[in-house]
């Protein structure tokens, strides 16, 4: 899930104008895929490395934008 999908550069974020992240803290993010967001043995969000790779504000912006996408499958 998300191999393919890259992280800064293409838009993955649904209910953003744009679909794009922005301003990570890390320019490691720019070579990372959606996939690489999420704890690799359990394949869910890893929340804890969002907020690490992200500056606050927009971290918080993800995570929200993630749990409510999940939140609408379950429902």
């Amino acid at each position: 899930m998300g191999t393919r999908i890259c992280v800064m550069h293409d838009p993955w974020l649904q209910d953003n104008r744009c679909g794009c992240v922005p301003s990570p803290k890390h320019t490691s993010v720019y070579s990372l895929s959606v996939c690489d967001l999420m704890s690799p043995d359990e394949h869910i969000w890893d929340f804890t490395r969002i907020e690490d790779l992200f500056p606050a504000k927009v971290a918080h912006v993800i995570v929200d934008r993630l749990f409510s996408n999940i939140n609408l499958v379950d429902k």
